[in-house]
């Protein structure tokens, strides 16, 4: 069990992942949807694993990742992203991250991903990094780019700049076989898998030529819209006003005109964006310009009587000069995706209603036999058969198993602690159902529910009665911030065979006290994390 934070803009995105990670018994202590405040939540709370997108706005999640390493940080970060090209998980291995899973893998990938980097282990899986060598992913961009011979630069900047293979082969005097071969080999030693994510790269690195300034110069703009035009997706060139200077093809068929139409033109000038909309774009633009950092936000916009969701992205452009000159931009086109998990939320809100409609009846069912067997108790006389009186009291238990698992899947169980010594109360409450051998530490004082840890030890006892009397053993271990775990191992327990009402109650008031309750073979093994009593 691990306190987990999660970074990521979308409160879908994060429900779903603390949804999981609390079925699995860790603990979400926190979450936020940019980069900044993640770093601030690190130094706040009592963070045992980062779960994090790439796509944030206000900080970057390899930059979020590059920091906290530069501080010394050495908190394990799971990456948790849509990018899943071998290229991104090779920059978030660069950066620092312990593991990489993408969002369209199954839970069972994210799960075994979340129990390896909290193992100690990094996750980063085959298909994700390629045949990408280990100690060639750990160097990061600016060794890669050292790496390079001069020719080889010669040609990645050419490449970078738009220039075609064969204007290459006669700029260098070689045959445009050569030029290939050089370009198979810059993908390799750059681990870059395609020429668009090559281009990326050379942007970052500011391995590009000037930019064009003004709307006027033509010839740059030109080679501007020959470079962009080899990305597979819409992108633009932007000032630091946030007008247009240059657009590929993919961009001018999003919006439908020509280019001359859109060039000098910010945003909110080309689609009909909501006012709220306008602000928000324009102020992470703004603190991109400022902070010379990347942005990303989605806007929805309507068009022929349609809604489109789009997700506009941009990094920082420097010029030779090494001034921050504009960004370079690009357009997705997100609606089937918000489509889909609209259906999975309303999915979702239908889940919930028939669980609830599940829990009134089962409440209400078994308030009512229980007040039924009650009554039959009550009807008995009390010198009458004890096998009788002994299996009113097992069902009037089972009842109020039951009915409290219910109160828990409804979250109307509060813990109530206070000030108790476990071993005790461990020998106490094993004393009045079996005659087990003890092994527990002379004092154990925390603050605990001690009619919930009854009940739950309570069922555990009654499952492990058998024919072998069962050894208890107990350990109390303190740990920072005021915490303890409490550690209890009963054997011989043989591991729970069919459905036991009592054994899941117990299971779940394991998992509310932030333990849980296992079986290893022929032992049970009780976890709790608990506070201190001072």
């Amino acid at each position: 069990m691990a306190h987990v934070l999660l970074v990521d803009e979308q409160p879908l995105t994060r429900h779903a992942l603390r949804v999981l990670l609390e079925e699995d018994g860790h603990r979400v202590v926190g979450e936020c949807a940019d980069g900044v405040e993640a770093l601030q939540l690190v130094q706040r709370l009592p963070v045992e694993l980062l779960v994090l997108d790439l796509v944030l706005p206000r900080l970057g999640g390899l930059e979020v990742i590059q920091r906290l390493r530069q501080r010394g940080n050495s908190l394990p970060v799971l990456v948790f992203s849509s990018q899943v090209s071998q290229h991104h998980a090779a920059l978030s291995l660069q950066a620092g991250a312990t593991g990489f899973v993408g969002k369209q893998q199954d839970p069972a990938t994210l799960r075994a991903a979340v129990r390896s980097v909290l193992q100690g282990a990094s996750y980063f899986p085959a298909q994700a990094l390629g045949t990408v060598a280990p100690g060639e992913l750990m160097r990061d961009e600016a060794s890669q780019l050292r790496s390079l011979s001069p020719r080889e630069l010669t040609v990645l900047r050419y490449l970078a700049n738009g220039v075609s293979n064969a204007k290459i082969a006669k700029e260098l005097a070689l045959n445009d076989r050569t030029v290939s071969t050089y370009k198979t080999r810059l993908l390799h030693k750059l681990n870059v898998a395609s020429l668009a994510e090559l281009l990326e790269l050379a942007w970052r690195n500011g391995l590009l030529g000037r930019l064009p300034e003004t709307a006027g110069e033509a010839e740059g703009r030109e080679r501007f819209y020959t470079l962009f035009d080899t990305l597979p997706i819409p992108a633009c060139l932007r000032d630091l006003e946030g007008r247009l200077l240059a657009c590929n093809q993919q961009f001018l068929a999003l919006h439908g005109v020509e280019r001359e139409a859109l060039l000098g033109r910010r945003v909110a000038e080309l689609v009909n964006l909501a006012p709220e909309d306008v602000k928000r774009y324009s102020e992470l633009y703004r603190q991109a310009v400022a902070s010379g950092g990347p942005y990303s936000c989605e806007v929805i916009i309507q068009r022929g009587g349609m809604q489109q969701c789009l997700r506009h992205s941009g990094v920082p452009w420097q010029n030779e000069g090494g001034a921050l000159a504009g960004m370079l931009c690009t357009v997705v086109d997100i609606t089937e995706q918000q489509r889909e998990i609209a259906e999975l939320a309303q999915a979702k809100v239908r889940g919930e209603q028939r669980r609830r409609l599940r829990e009134q009846f089962l409440q209400a069912a078994g308030q009512e036999l229980l007040t039924q067997l009650r009554q039959l108790q009550q009807l008995l006389p009390s010198t009458g058969e004890p096998a009788a009186q002994e299996l009113v009291g097992r069902l009037e238990r089972l009842l109020e198993a039951l009915l409290d698992l219910v109160r828990l899947e409804r979250g109307d169980v509060v813990l109530e602690p206070q000030r108790a010594d476990l071993s005790r109360l461990t020998e106490e409450i094993a004393t009045g159902i079996s005659a087990a051998h003890y092994e527990l530490p002379g004092v154990a004082a925390v603050r605990i529910d001690v009619r919930r840890y009854r009940q739950l030890l309570t069922a555990l006892l009654e499952h492990c009665t058998g024919e072998r009397v069962p050894v208890l053993q107990g350990q109390l271990t303190h740990l920072t911030h005021g915490e303890a775990d409490w550690h209890l191992q009963l054997q011989p327990c043989p591991a729970p065979v069919g459905h036991s009402v009592s054994l899941a109650l117990a299971t779940q008031l394991a998992a509310l006290m932030g333990g849980e309750l296992s079986w290893d073979g022929n032992t049970a093994r009780l976890r709790l994390r608990l506070l201190q009593a001072l």
